[in-house]
């Protein structure tokens, strides 16, 4: 770029100004004088900083190629891949080329310097003008550019650390590199395609283009193609590089893991990082902590995880907001959703994942409750990132699948201050949580219409990506609900399924202390648990009891867990029948498929002493005398 000032006593005066490198002529353009004034000329010479990027470069990837001949080291090459990958970065990713005469033009986005250049020829010009990017756009480059160098950092850990030894440490590395140098390209292409659309309409295309020629007002049609440039094919070249060399090393001590699964095999309450917030934004969990109290020391490593989490997620939050939010907003839930309902360990997931083989139903997954606000855009990298999770719940050894039913309070957690499972990440603050998620007891209206609006949100995401199927929904906490539910959704049916109040209680206690062994952030205590259940139990169903009554007979229905259990397809008929819903005959295929994959499932047995029998009946007597049961012997 050409910075000049001109001045002319003659005003109106058009003058023809040339630039020369040497003897090459690199700038011409008419221009306009009138008095006193500056340019800015962009000209065809390259930024003499770019030619030693790429001398640099091309040095160092020479020398790392030299070493991998010599010493046969594998790093090497990483060190080759990563080179060629941050080189990538300085050229352009996109690009236009056009020629009808007598015009030729040529469009180059880079990505560093974030800019989109056009130069424009003619017989009378040679001139080049920056194309305006929006800030939106502008973000995701950015957002590219810090994931690319970070994958690449982590990349060389990976590569040069010994982690046989530490494989959950490994593991997760292998888990942010890839996904740090995934996600520019990912990023790049949706962007790209949202900015496309504006002027061209696609990101890859040939046609005819107006073209304008700086400084003039003259509008001719050129035929122009236009797509990915060298940047990004360099990019990919080193993305597949890194790509083959950690399936590689994974394959190499593949074994070496194995073998330290079933070492460990036998130990309880292994200790873990992963967590379900892995799909929060940075400003949430800052705030979260803040309003709970922090994570303890203890709990730092589960923390960090988050937190690189959030820096990771960051970009897919902007390009899902610029590419789905006006989709989303202006979507429908046009079936009212099916609510399965109940205290904690009542049957609601079996219930669920039974119902669930209904294909008229689409349901919340544990895969929509890790990025609840940007999921459809990850898609791809699913079945990948569910190598990382656990194969089997910690409460009751149900198998988990990432693509399987899930409950939306995860999800909730994760776009909300104010959730049941935060009382689960932050167990100190566990009582407020529960009032204010659950009970909404001092919320402020504005919080309890965020509230209302992000679970809202979330369920019209859920909807759309499944091509407006009916919601079911299974979620303990909103049994006392009810009243927010019927705002949101007036003719919705709900089925609730109750337990016998004695196991549920041990049930409960249970599972909460493996789930906080899991999850939790902060330092917890058993005896302030079973206080917990005991109390919590006593709000939600007396809530419940009372919140019932708004529920019009014709879409509620009440299941007995001992029954479903029992005869599940008898259960199953008694709900289409009352809440009058169609295709009971074409869900049983699915649902005796489950029931023979289940038989052999057995439910946790519990040994129960009179102590408890006799604490439980003191607090819950309400319950265990309006369903009518005994204490089991």
């Amino acid at each position: 770029m050409i910075d000049f000032s001109i001045f002319r006593k003659k005003i109106n005066q058009l003058n023809k100004y040339q630039i020369f490198n040497e003897e090459d002529l690199i700038g011409q353009r008419t221009i306009g004088v009138y008095g006193k004034q500056r340019y800015e000329l962009i000209t065809t010479d390259q930024p003499f900083y770019i030619n030693i990027i790429i001398v640099l470069a091309l040095i160092l990837l020479i020398i790392s190629l030299a070493f991998l001949a010599y010493k046969k080291d594998v790093r090497y090459l990483v060190l080759f891949a990563v080179i060629l990958m941050i080189f990538s970065l300085f050229l352009p990713w996109w690009e236009i080329n056009g020629s009808t005469e007598p015009i030729e033009t040529n469009t180059k986005l880079y990505l560093i310097p974030n800019e989109m250049i056009t130069i424009t020829i003619t017989q009378d010009t040679i001139a080049g003008e920056l194309s305006y990017l929006p800030p939106e756009f502008l973000d995701a480059i950015t957002a590219m550019i810090f994931l690319t160098i970070a994958g690449c950092i982590l990349f060389l850990f990976m590569f040069n650390v010994d982690l046989q030894k530490r494989i959950l440490v490994y593991k997760l590395s292998k888990l942010f590199s890839v996904l740090m140098v995934l996600a520019p390209g990912l990023i790049f292409i949706i962007a790209m395609s949202e900015l496309s659309k504006v002027g061209i309409g696609t990101i890859f295309g040939s046609g005819n283009l107006d073209i304008g020629v700086p400084g003039e007002t003259q509008i001719s049609s050129v035929i122009c193609n236009w797509g990915l440039s060298i940047g990004f094919y360099l990019y990919a070249i080193a993305i597949l590089i890194l790509l083959i060399l950690s399936i590689k090393i994974f394959i190499k001590r593949r074994g070496e893991a194995k073998m330290d699964k079933q070492n460990n095999s036998n130990k309880k309450n292994k200790r873990t990082i992963q967590h379900p917030l892995f799909g929060i934004s940075f400003k949430n969990w800052i705030q979260l902590c803040e309003k709970n109290g922090g994570f303890d020391l203890k709990y730092i490593d589960r923390a960090a995880f988050i937190t690189a989490s959030t820096i990771f997620t960051a970009p897919i939050r902007t390009l899902f907001k610029l590419k789905y939010g006006s989709i989303i907003k202006e979507s429908k839930i046009k079936n009212p959703p099916v609510f399965i309902i109940g205290h904690w360990r009542s049957g609601t997931t079996y219930l669920h994942e039974l119902l669930s083989e209904d294909p008229q139903f689409c349901y919340v997954s544990l895969w929509n409750t890790m990025l609840p606000d940007s999921y459809p855009l990850l898609d791809p990298t699913r079945k990948f990132l569910a190598n990382f999770l656990p194969k089997t719940r910690p409460m009751d050894s149900i198998e988990v699948a990432i693509d399987g039913p899930y409950e939306e309070e995860a999800g909730i957690a994760v776009i909300n201050q104010w959730s049941f499972f935060h009382g689960l990440h932050f167990p100190k603050n566990a009582e407020e949580q529960y009032l204010k998620s659950i009970h909404y007891e001092g919320l402020s209206k504005a919080e309890r219409d965020e509230w209302k609006t992000n679970y809202f949100d979330f369920m019209k995401t859920v909807t759309y990506t499944n091509d407006g199927k009916r919601l079911l929904l299974k979620n303990p906490a909103n049994t006392a609900r009810i009243p927010l539910l019927l705002e949101l959704f007036p003719d919705a049916k709900f089925i609730h399924i109750y337990r016998s109040p004695y196991k549920v209680y041990l049930s409960t206690v249970k599972m909460r202390n493996r789930v906080l062994d899991k999850l939790a952030l902060q330092e917890w205590d058993e005896e302030e648990i079973e206080k917990q259940v005991l109390e919590n139990y006593k709000r939600l169903m007396n809530s419940f009891f009372e919140q019932k009554k708004l529920i019009p007979n014709e879409n509620y229905v009440e299941v007995r867990y001992e029954n479903l259990v029992k005869d599940p397809l008898k259960q199953v008929k008694k709900i289409y029948t009352k809440l009058k819903l169609p295709g009971f005959k074409k869900a049983l295929p699915g649902m005796n498929e489950y029931l023979e994959r289940k038989k052999d499932y057995k439910t946790n047995v519990y040994k129960i002493d009179k102590k408890i029998i006799d604490k439980v009946k003191k607090h819950w007597s309400f319950t265990i005398e309006r369903w009518g049961y005994k204490p089991p012997e």
